[in-house]
Protein backbone atom coordinates (compact mmCIF):
# COMPACT_ATOMS: atom_id res chain seq x y z
CA UNK A 1 0.00 0.00 0.00
CA UNK A 2 1.50 3.29 -0.95
CA UNK A 3 2.42 6.02 1.73
CA UNK A 4 0.29 8.80 2.58
CA UNK A 5 1.66 12.10 0.88
CA UNK A 6 0.32 15.27 2.04
CA UNK A 7 0.40 18.88 1.07
CA UNK A 8 0.05 22.42 1.87
CA UNK A 9 -1.54 25.04 -0.06
CA UNK A 10 0.51 27.97 -0.78
CA UNK A 11 -2.16 30.64 -0.38
CA UNK A 12 -3.10 30.67 3.78
CA UNK A 13 1.02 31.31 4.05
CA UNK A 14 1.59 33.77 1.53
CA UNK A 15 3.28 36.06 4.36
CA UNK A 16 5.96 33.29 4.51
CA UNK A 17 8.66 33.59 1.94
CA UNK A 18 8.56 30.27 -0.20
CA UNK A 19 11.86 29.42 0.82
CA UNK A 20 10.69 29.43 4.43
CA UNK A 21 7.46 27.57 3.90
CA UNK A 22 9.19 24.60 1.84
CA UNK A 23 11.87 23.95 4.55
CA UNK A 24 8.98 23.78 6.93
CA UNK A 25 6.86 21.57 5.00
CA UNK A 26 9.96 19.30 3.99
CA UNK A 27 10.67 19.32 8.06
CA UNK A 28 6.46 18.23 8.75
CA UNK A 29 7.42 14.72 6.01
CA UNK A 30 5.11 16.50 3.44
CA UNK A 31 5.53 16.35 0.07
CA UNK A 32 4.03 18.75 -1.86
CA UNK A 33 2.71 22.46 -2.03
CA UNK A 34 -0.13 23.34 -3.65
CA UNK A 35 -1.31 26.20 -5.90
CA UNK A 36 2.02 27.55 -7.23
CA UNK A 37 2.31 29.96 -10.36
CA UNK A 38 4.42 28.74 -13.10
CA UNK A 39 7.50 30.43 -11.77
CA UNK A 40 7.88 28.38 -8.51
CA UNK A 41 7.37 25.15 -9.40
CA UNK A 42 11.47 24.19 -9.88
CA UNK A 43 11.84 25.82 -6.66
CA UNK A 44 9.92 23.41 -4.84
CA UNK A 45 11.87 20.99 -6.21
CA UNK A 46 15.01 22.46 -4.27
CA UNK A 47 13.75 21.14 -1.31
CA UNK A 48 12.47 17.61 -2.64
CA UNK A 49 9.08 18.20 -2.73
CA UNK A 50 6.43 19.33 -5.79
CA UNK A 51 3.95 21.22 -7.06
CA UNK A 52 1.18 19.09 -7.17
CA UNK A 53 -1.69 21.43 -8.46
CA UNK A 54 -0.51 24.52 -10.44
CA UNK A 55 -1.84 27.59 -11.47
CA UNK A 56 -1.24 27.80 -15.38
CA UNK A 57 -1.29 31.69 -14.77
CA UNK A 58 -1.44 34.05 -11.80
CA UNK A 59 -4.29 36.98 -12.27
CA UNK A 60 -6.18 38.71 -9.85
CA UNK A 61 -9.71 37.32 -11.70
CA UNK A 62 -8.67 33.93 -11.37
CA UNK A 63 -11.59 32.12 -9.62
CA UNK A 64 -14.45 34.81 -11.51
CA UNK A 65 -12.89 34.27 -15.22
CA UNK A 66 -13.74 30.56 -16.32
CA UNK A 67 -14.71 28.55 -19.15
CA UNK A 68 -18.22 29.19 -18.87
CA UNK A 69 -18.05 32.68 -20.75
CA UNK A 70 -16.75 31.99 -24.25
CA UNK A 71 -15.52 35.41 -24.26
CA UNK A 72 -12.78 33.94 -21.74
CA UNK A 73 -11.54 30.73 -24.18
CA UNK A 74 -8.91 32.73 -25.94
CA UNK A 75 -7.29 33.85 -22.88
CA UNK A 76 -7.72 30.37 -20.47
CA UNK A 77 -6.72 28.24 -23.72
CA UNK A 78 -3.73 30.45 -23.95
CA UNK A 79 -2.59 30.31 -20.82
CA UNK A 80 -3.57 26.49 -20.63
CA UNK A 81 -1.32 25.82 -24.19
CA UNK A 82 1.66 27.85 -22.23
CA UNK A 83 1.63 25.77 -18.76
CA UNK A 84 0.56 22.32 -20.04
CA UNK A 85 4.25 21.47 -21.35
CA UNK A 86 6.07 23.45 -18.54
CA UNK A 87 4.04 21.42 -15.96
CA UNK A 88 4.86 18.03 -17.36
CA UNK A 89 8.39 19.08 -17.89
CA UNK A 90 8.66 20.11 -14.19
CA UNK A 91 6.20 17.30 -12.92
CA UNK A 92 3.69 19.24 -11.89
CA UNK A 93 0.58 16.73 -12.94
CA UNK A 94 -2.56 19.22 -12.47
CA UNK A 95 -3.60 22.56 -13.58
CA UNK A 96 -6.72 24.07 -11.56
CA UNK A 97 -9.02 26.04 -13.91
CA UNK A 98 -12.19 27.41 -13.10
CA UNK A 99 -15.69 27.40 -14.32
CA UNK A 100 -16.19 31.20 -13.63
CA UNK A 101 -18.55 33.29 -11.87
CA UNK A 102 -22.07 33.13 -13.51
CA UNK A 103 -22.98 36.54 -14.25
CA UNK A 104 -26.80 35.96 -14.95
CA UNK A 105 -25.87 32.80 -16.96
CA UNK A 106 -27.92 29.59 -16.45
CA UNK A 107 -26.48 26.15 -15.82
CA UNK A 108 -27.19 25.14 -19.31
CA UNK A 109 -25.38 27.95 -21.37
CA UNK A 110 -22.22 27.65 -19.10
CA UNK A 111 -22.51 23.59 -19.44
CA UNK A 112 -22.39 23.69 -22.96
CA UNK A 113 -19.85 26.77 -23.13
CA UNK A 114 -17.20 25.00 -20.71
CA UNK A 115 -17.19 21.90 -23.24
CA UNK A 116 -16.72 23.82 -25.80
CA UNK A 117 -13.40 26.07 -24.17
CA UNK A 118 -12.27 22.78 -22.50
CA UNK A 119 -12.22 21.11 -26.29
CA UNK A 120 -10.01 23.01 -27.43
CA UNK A 121 -7.04 22.17 -24.78
CA UNK A 122 -8.30 18.67 -24.05
CA UNK A 123 -6.00 17.16 -26.94
CA UNK A 124 -2.73 18.93 -25.28
CA UNK A 125 -3.59 17.91 -21.60
CA UNK A 126 -3.76 14.43 -23.01
CA UNK A 127 -0.60 14.59 -24.99
CA UNK A 128 1.61 16.04 -22.09
CA UNK A 129 -0.61 13.52 -18.94
CA UNK A 130 -1.53 16.85 -17.21
CA UNK A 131 -4.86 16.15 -15.67
CA UNK A 132 -7.23 19.87 -15.88
CA UNK A 133 -9.00 19.89 -12.55
CA UNK A 134 -12.04 22.26 -12.40
CA UNK A 135 -12.59 23.68 -9.13
CA UNK A 136 -15.98 23.13 -7.42
CA UNK A 137 -16.61 25.72 -4.75
CA UNK A 138 -19.32 26.94 -2.32
CA UNK A 139 -21.19 30.28 -3.75
CA UNK A 140 -23.12 30.14 -0.48
CA UNK A 141 -20.34 30.98 1.79
CA UNK A 142 -17.31 32.82 0.32
CA UNK A 143 -17.52 32.33 -3.54
CA UNK A 144 -20.61 34.08 -4.40
CA UNK A 145 -21.64 33.77 -7.91
CA UNK A 146 -19.44 30.91 -8.57
CA UNK A 147 -21.29 28.93 -11.10
CA UNK A 148 -19.53 25.13 -10.26
CA UNK A 149 -21.03 25.45 -6.72
CA UNK A 150 -22.83 21.91 -7.00
CA UNK A 151 -21.55 18.52 -8.08
CA UNK A 152 -23.74 17.70 -10.62
CA UNK A 153 -22.80 20.72 -12.74
CA UNK A 154 -19.16 19.88 -12.71
CA UNK A 155 -20.11 15.79 -13.29
CA UNK A 156 -22.00 17.32 -15.93
CA UNK A 157 -19.15 19.46 -18.04
CA UNK A 158 -16.73 16.22 -17.35
CA UNK A 159 -19.07 13.99 -18.46
CA UNK A 160 -19.34 15.66 -21.60
CA UNK A 161 -16.03 16.92 -22.33
CA UNK A 162 -15.18 13.06 -22.12
CA UNK A 163 -11.26 13.32 -21.31
CA UNK A 164 -9.33 11.41 -18.55
CA UNK A 165 -7.37 14.39 -18.46
CA UNK A 166 -10.15 16.52 -17.16
CA UNK A 167 -12.02 16.56 -14.16
CA UNK A 168 -13.55 18.60 -10.99
CA UNK A 169 -11.35 18.90 -8.34
CA UNK A 170 -12.39 16.64 -6.05
CA UNK A 171 -11.66 13.81 -7.73
CA UNK A 172 -8.68 14.48 -9.13
CA UNK A 173 -6.04 12.23 -9.99
CA UNK A 174 -3.85 11.67 -7.41
CA UNK A 175 0.31 12.56 -8.31
CA UNK A 176 3.05 10.47 -8.59
CA UNK A 177 5.90 12.91 -8.91
CA UNK A 178 8.01 11.53 -5.73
Amino acid sequence: MAKLRQAVCRWPFERIPLPDLCRAAAGMGLAAIDLLGPDDWERVRDYGLVCSMGYPAIRHDFIATGFNDRANHALLVGELESAIPLAARHAVPNLIAMFGNRRGRGDAEATDNCVAGLERIKALAETYGVTLCLELLNSKVDHADYQGDHTAFGVAVVRAVDSPRCTTSTTCRSWKAI
